[in-house]
């Protein structure tokens, strides 16, 4: 996150705002864009490559940081579509999203037990590894990927 003009500014106004400290680190697929990564737990959250911050978002904020002059994820190529582009977004509304992104990815972080009802399963996707959950009370169901549009046959586990 370095390459951030305000870098020190952000970072101290990013730890004023969230709940708990956030690790600033080097994560293994960010390593060869030289980029840096805010994680919570595991999951990282956001990066910043050169000049651009990337926050990765749950759908119901996309609305807002595109409105404010967020853009889809462009500077690294094999990021999923959760992750907004939100240099251009003036700072106030940017650490609004930063802890929208923690939120999400405290909610990622924890163990599916806690965060599914027990009526749920957690399934990947064959095509593409997008995780997904499925009502495991009804039987075997056609599922369709909301990522890729890969549609497959799912069938709950036994236990």
């Amino acid at each position: 996150m370095a390459g951030h003009p305000d870098y020190e500014q952000f970072l101290d106004d990013l730890g004023a705002t969230l709940p708990t400290e956030c690790r600033v680190s080097r994560v293994p697929y960010a390593e060869s864009y030289r980029c840096d990564a805010l994680k919570h737990d595991s999951v990282v959250f956001g990066l910043v490559n050169g000049m651009s911050i990337l926050l990765r978002l749950p759908d119901h904020a996309h609305t807002e940081a595109l409105s404010s002059g967020g853009s889809k994820a462009s500077t690294l190529s094999q990021l999923s579509q959760e992750w907004i582009d939100v240099t251009r977004i003036k700072n106030s509304d940017q650490l609004q999203l930063v802890k929208i992104a923690y939120d999400y990815a405290c909610e990622l972080a924890k163990p599916s037990n806690q965060t599914l009802p027990s009526d749920k399963e957690i399934t990947t996707c064959p095509n593409c590894a997008q995780k997904l959950r499925a009502p495991s009370h009804l039987g075997e169901l056609k599922l369709t990927c909301p990522k890729c549009k890969h549609n497959w046959l799912w069938s709950p586990t036994q236990s």
